[in-house]
């Protein structure tokens, strides 16, 4: 396993710093408020998950599978979803919403999202 570089591990808050003005550019992401950072999440047993893949595979809107599993959540829990794009729609959708998100890179080239609720 290789060293991990930015884009294998993102945390979407706050402010943009300068150092990701090129990896913004390389992937061609759509300027928006977001820094990395480190945050503190959830321990993994107390995530729920959602694997999307499967809905967007047979063209299916996953918004309201998402907002589902949300509303499910126990107090203390957080969302993990499995995507096989970064969701970056989702990601500041529900930063407006009060949540803290976590990306990681997957080896098969999707994305694994950590959502918890602030």
């Amino acid at each position: 396993m290789g060293a991990r570089g930015p884009a294998d591990r993102i945390a979407f808050v706050g402010i943009r710093p300068p150092s990701l003005q090129r990896f913004v550019r390389f992937f061609r992401i759509q300027p928006s408020a977001f820094s990395v950072q480190a945050l503190p999440l959830v321990p993994a047993k107390q995530y729920k998950r959602l694997d999307v893949r499967p809905l967007l595979e047979r063209g299916e809107d996953p918004r309201g599978a998402v907002d589902a599993a949300l509303a499910a959540l126990r107090p203390g829990q957080g969302l993990t979803v499995l995507a096989p794009l970064l969701p970056s729609p989702l990601i500041e959708r529900l930063k407006s919403a009060g949540y803290s998100a976590c990306a990681q890179r997957l080896p098969d080239g999707g994305w694994r999202v950590d959502f918890v609720g602030d």
